[in-house]
């Protein structure tokens, strides 16, 4: 029996333990209510754009404000000898707001496989205000 778990922990180690029938379990998550939300970043471009005024961008947005995201393996500190490490950090950024766009894309794109990148960035754009005016609708009824 000691030998099959020593086993196990060294698959474990290399990344190779594989389960017959994974399960996992999703805890409901919390729910905090923002009113400032949705709102821009204050570092984030807005439009219009002041050489075109025409153009107005960003065509989408998306939450990109303190996310929980995975992080370097480097050193986290300059002081020699310090070798604290983190697997995830809370960052900021256009690179934050990416992976909610592309995610958001990817899932249209498995109800519509036949739908250009064109049409999905479209069907975003057009759809995302309703679900905004929704949810002001919703916030009304919900005090």
């Amino acid at each position: 029996m000691e030998k099959m778990l020593q086993g196990i922990a060294q698959k474990q180690k290399q990344g190779l333990l594989f389960y017959r029938d994974p399960r996992v379990n999703i805890l409901k998550s919390e729910v905090i209510k923002n009113p400032a939300a949705p709102a821009v970043a204050s570092f984030s471009a807005r439009g219009p754009n002041l050489i075109l005024p025409d153009i107005i961008k960003p065509d989408i947005s998306a939450p990109g404000i303190e996310i929980l995201a995975a992080f370097s393996s480097a050193p986290i500190s300059t002081t020699p000898g310090d070798m604290r490490r983190v697997n995830y950090n809370i960052q900021s950024g256009t690179s934050m707001s990416c992976p909610h766009a592309a995610g958001v894309a990817a899932c249209v794109k498995t109800f519509h496989p036949d739908w250009s990148p064109a049409a999905i960035k479209s069907s975003i754009m057009t759809t995302g205000i309703l679900f905004i005016l929704a949810i002001s609708y919703m916030s009304l009824y919900d005090k």
